[in-house]
């Protein structure tokens, strides 16, 4: 897949301008942004709320979702492409660049689905509360839950290639899977800390980073953890 494009360090915390809602209020959050070129990014946020910058963020216009609930993470696969997920599992998907959407059936109603990721054009994965992990292999199409090996909240799934991924969460769960998704294990807890952002160089050099705002460094494959910066922010 596409990667999303990055502004700034590790983890890439801010972009360069946050659109402005003012007269709904809505809440945006880092994590729900997806900038496919230095110009081109989507936002996704509470309410159903998506919107899409052709400029750098200079300016943004909204694109209905068809949605009212709160969305906390959104990709896309190709220029035209792109899914959104969210409260109660919700999981919608755009064909035309963002401007229509459309509600694809999800098998866990009442989970809120926390992050989106393609490891390839078909094959994806979310991931959720109560260790919640889904997985498709046709673009999208159908989602079908995986074993979990925790019940704490993932927040963040990332793939290396299509067979090694990992997916972080609460309590410093790390899990991972050496085939693809079809089977995950728990690798190492990092601390009792939420983990809230992942990143891996190869296969085995990876970031993390705390809601306390600590940074964590692997060399051996998320087997164990060495902290490298405190009080990121």
């Amino acid at each position: 897949m596409k990667r999303s494009w990055s502004i700034g360090v590790m983890f890439f915390l801010m972009v360069a301008a946050y659109p402005q809602d003012k007269s709904r209020n809505t809440v945006l959050s880092d994590k729900a942004k997806f900038f496919e070129t230095p110009q081109k990014g989507y936002w996704a946020a509470d309410r159903g709320v998506i919107l899409k910058t052709d400029n750098g963020g200079v300016t943004w216009i909204t694109c209905p979702s068809g949605v009212t609930v709160k969305l906390n993470s959104i990709c896309f696969t190709s220029g035209t492409t792109g899914f959104a997920v969210g409260e109660k599992g919700t999981i919608i998907k755009t064909k035309d660049g963002g401007i229509s959407w459309e509600i694809k059936s999800s098998p866990v109603k009442e989970v809120d689905l926390n992050y989106i990721y393609f490891a390839s054009d078909s094959v994806g994965f979310i991931v959720g509360d109560y260790g919640c992990i889904l997985k498709t292999t046709d673009s999208g199409e159908k989602w079908h839950v995986q074993k979990s090996p925790t019940t704490k909240d993932l927040f963040q799934v990332y793939f290396i290639d299509e067979k090694t991924g990992y997916a972080v969460g609460e309590a410093g769960r790390v899990i991972k899977t050496t085939d693809g998704g079809k089977k995950w294990e728990r690798v190492s807890v990092i601390g009792c800390e939420t983990v809230v952002a992942m990143n891996f160089m190869d296969i085995k050099t990876g970031y993390v980073v705390t809601a306390r705002g600590d940074m964590f460094r692997t060399t051996d494959g998320g087997k164990t953890w060495d902290r490298v910066i405190r009080d990121l922010y």
